[in-house]
C-alpha cells in the first residue's frame, strides 16, 4: 500500500535541477514520513540516495520476517599466513595477479560499493596518500564486487588513482573471509590486508573506519618498516 502526499516541486542541493518529490508510507519504510524521490533528477547523488532507500527497506524487511541479515563468513586469514593468490581485472580491463607483486608491500582493501559515501572518502584518502606509499614501495589495491564498468566510473568521477579489482564472482573476497551475506544481497565487508614483500600477510585490519583507515595503514608500515630495519643491523 502506497500512501502519498500530493507531489511537490523541489531542487536537488547537489546539482540545482528541478525534481519531484513526495512523502510516503511503504511496509519496509522504517517510518512513514521516510522522503521517496521521483528521480526526474538524474544525477548519481539522487541514484545513491534512491540505492540506499532500497537497501534499507530490503533489510528492514528482512528483519521484520525473522529472516537473518547476514550468514556467517569464512574465518579471515591471520597475519603470519600466506595470503591467498588470485588474479583480478582492473577498472582499465588489465590483469593483476597477486603472486606477481611479492617484492613490494600490498595494501590489500575490501570495500563495500563504488560511488558510496564511505566507499568515497576512503578511496579520496588512499588516492591522496599515494606519496607516501610509494617512499614505502607499497601498492594500494581496492576489492569490491562491482565490475569493471562501475569502477572505471568511480575512478572517473572521483579521481581514483589505484587500481580497483572487480571481484565480481566473489571468490577473493571469500577466499579473505571478508564477504558479508546480507542474505538479499552480498557485499564486500570492509576489511585491509598488509602483505608483506614475501606474500605473508603481515597486519590484519577488521571493520575498518573510512576517514582515518589510510593513516592507520601508514602507521603500519612505519611500525613494520622499522622492525625489519632494525633486525637487519
Amino acid at each position: 500500500m502506497d500512501r502519498a502526499q500530493p507531489p511537490l516541486l523541489a531542487l536537488c542541493i547537489k546539482c540545482s535541477s528541478t525534481m519531484m518529490c513526495r512523502r510516503v508510507w511503504h511496509p519496509l519504510s522504517v517510518t512513514h514520513t521516510e522522503e521517496r524521490l521521483h528521480l526526474r533528477c538524474g544525477c548519481q547523488h539522487h541514484k545513491d540516495m534512491h540505492n540506499d532507500i532500497m537497501m534499507t527497506g530490503l533489510l528492514f524487511g528482512a528483519a521484520l520476517f525473522g529472516l537473518p541479515l547476514m550468514a556467517k563468513a569464512k574465518e579471515m586469514p591471520m597475519a603470519g599466513e600466506v595470503a591467498p593468490d588470485f588474479t583480478l581485472l582492473t577498472q582499465d580491463g588489465t590483469k593483476v595477479q597477486l603472486s606477481k607483486l611479492h617484492g613490494q608491500w600490498v595494501v590489500l582493501y575490501f570495500y563495500p560499493k563504488d560511488m558510496t559515501p564511505g566507499c568515497t572518502v576512503e578511496a579520496h584518502n588512499f588516492s591522496k596518500d599515494q606519496p607516501a606509499y610509494a617512499a614505502h614501495n607499497a601498492t594500494v589495491l581496492g576489492v569490491s564486487v562491482d565490475g569493471i564498468d562501475s569502477h572505471k566510473k568511480f575512478c572517473a568521477k572521483e579521481g581514483i588513482n589505484f587500481r580497483l579489482l572487480a571481484d565480481t564472482d566473489r571468490k577473493v573476497a571469500e577466499a579473505y573471509g571478508s564477504l558479508n551475506n546480507l542474505v538479499v544481497t552480498k557485499v564486500a565487508a570492509r576489511n585491509t590486508f598488509l602483505i608483506d614483500p614475501q606474500g605473508k600477510i603481515a597486519r590484519v585490519f577488521p571493520k575498518v573506519k573510512p576517514a582515518v583507515h589510510s593513516q592507520e595503514v601508514l602507521a603500519a608500515l612505519d611500525e613494520l618498516g622499522a622492525k625489519a630495519k632494525s633486525a637487519s643491523e
